[in-house]
C-alpha cells in the first residue's frame, strides 16, 4: 500500500485506477510523472492542469531553437574540466 486512503480498482484491461486523499499536489505531479506515458491523471483538475503545464514546459526544451542546448553543454564540459 502506497497511501493510507488509497483505492485501487484493477480493470479487466490490467490498467488500475488509483483513488487516494492527500495534503498536496506536488509530491503526487512527479510520482505521476515518473511512470511518464504510463500513467494518466482524471482528477482533480488543479493536478491535471499542472501535469499539463509540466509536459509543455518539458516539451519546450526539446521543440524549436536548441541553441541553448549547446550553451549549456559547454558550459558543463568546461565545469567538469576544471574539476579534473
Amino acid at each position: 500500500k502506497w497511501h493510507p486512503s488509497q483505492e485501487l480498482i484493477e480493470h479487466p484491461d490490467e490498467s488500475v485506477t488509483l483513488t487516494m486523499t492527500v495534503g498536496g499536489l506536488n509530491d503526487i505531479k512527479r510520482w505521476v510523472l515518473s511512470y511518464g506515458k504510463g500513467a494518466r491523471v482524471l482528477s482533480p483538475p488543479k493536478l491535471i492542469a499542472m501535469i499539463k503545464t509540466e509536459i509543455a514546459e518539458m516539451n519546450s526544451y526539446y521543440t524549436g531553437d536548441l541553441k541553448w542546448l549547446k550553451v549549456d553543454l559547454e558550459r558543463v564540459q568546461q565545469q567538469l574540466q576544471e574539476r579534473l
